[in-house]
């Protein structure tokens, strides 16, 4: 037997797994332009680009090449603190590249 529209939206799994996350993709935040219709939903993603659909003009760099700066080479396991000094230390060397 189908069930009417309504009895789908009150629905808890219904509600969480489609509803919710429509309203946080589409956003109340977009101008009335940018919104996107519950039908559109599905193909959201695609038009906006996901992680990994880079342009081809990006340049991937070899994380076999980083150099690690010599307080951490012996290093088995770093904190977050550290991991947070590695990824800086990349971040200004990668502005520095840039500049030159």
């Amino acid at each position: 037997m189908l069930k009417k529209r309504n009895d789908l939206l009150k629905n808890p799994f219904v509600l969480a797994g489609i509803v919710l996350p429509w309203i946080a993709l589409n956003g109340f935040l977009k101008p009335h332009s940018e919104r996107i219709s519950f039908a559109e939903h599905r193909d959201f993603f695609q038009r906006k680009g996901m992680p990994g659909n880079q342009s081809d003009d990006t340049t991937d760099e070899d994380a076999t090449e980083l150099k690690f700066p010599k307080e951490f080479e012996q290093a088995d396991t770093l904190l977050t603190s550290e991991v947070y000094l590695l990824l800086e230390h990349r971040r200004q060397q990668s502005e520095q590249k840039v500049r030159h």
